[in-house]
């Protein structure tokens, strides 16, 4: 696939003290038995800038030429939707009791 035409999933920019908060919670949710429950992720999807050649995600210039596409690129959910989604998740662990 050429780099335009495709997405790359890499770290977020550095939130200075909020990231090393979320990778701590992040990092204990990932033992749920069931579920993750943190939704922000240290990762996310990228698109190549128009005139910028490919760049590896480790690079210091990986920002200056892609733009954030979010986690899901071209997948547009309403927050209805989202919420029937979890809550359809968590209803299926109560299914034994109901």
């Amino acid at each position: 696939m050429a780099p335009e035409q495709s997405w790359i999933v890499a770290r977020k920019a550095d939130m200075r003290f909020l990231t090393p908060i979320n990778q701590t919670i992040e990092r204990a949710t990932e033992w749920l038995p069931l579920f993750d429950l943190w939704p922000w992720r240290y990762a996310t999807s990228y698109e190549l800038k128009p005139g910028c050649g490919p760049i590896r995600r480790d690079d210091p210039g990986f920002l200056d030429c892609h733009v954030r596409v979010g986690d899901f690129p071209e997948v547009n959910l309403s927050t209805k939707a989202i919420y029937t989604r979890i809550l359809t998740a968590f209803g299926v662990g109560l299914t034994p009791i109901l």
